[in-house]
């Protein structure tokens, strides 16, 4: 570090790490800290829909037992089937949703860590400059 070699091709270089990096790292930070949030959102949400489901199974059973014919108890079976699947489609699209929004969470800091990097900073935060869609 102390001994500079003036002969070295690479003396022309000047490498600022800081400034390279550090606005990647800040912003990928914040992405994460976001995701994390998102994700313990989903989990509880998941749970409570978990537990409803549990719950929705143990009164079928019971509601069965109690069925005064075979139409009766078919009727109880589907509409516990019919709920059971409107809480596993719930589980697809809230997990679709948070899967994209944690992709977009990153490529947004990522475009703005960026910007900041090449010095237009200011105006690449701006939502409306954003894109609002990666092509897949």
């Amino acid at each position: 570090m102390g001994n500079k070699d003036t002969n070295s091709p690479f003396t022309w270089m000047t490498f600022d790490a800081e400034n390279l990096f550090a606005p990647h790292v800040t912003h990928l930070i914040a992405a994460q800290g976001q995701v994390f949030t998102d994700t313990a959102d989903y989990a509880q949400r998941w749970i409570d829909r978990q537990n409803t489901s549990a719950q929705a199974t143990i009164d079928m059973m019971r509601q069965m037992s109690g069925a005064s014919d075979i139409a009766a108890a078919w009727t109880i079976l589907r509409d516990w089937q019919t709920q059971s699947m409107e809480l596993a489609a719930e589980d697809a699209r809230e997990w679709v949703a948070l899967c994209k929004d944690c992709v977009d969470r990153f490529v947004t800091e990522e475009i703005e860590a960026e910007a900041e990097v090449v010095g237009v900073g200011k105006t690449a935060k701006r939502k409306d400059k954003l894109p609002t869609r990666i092509p897949v």
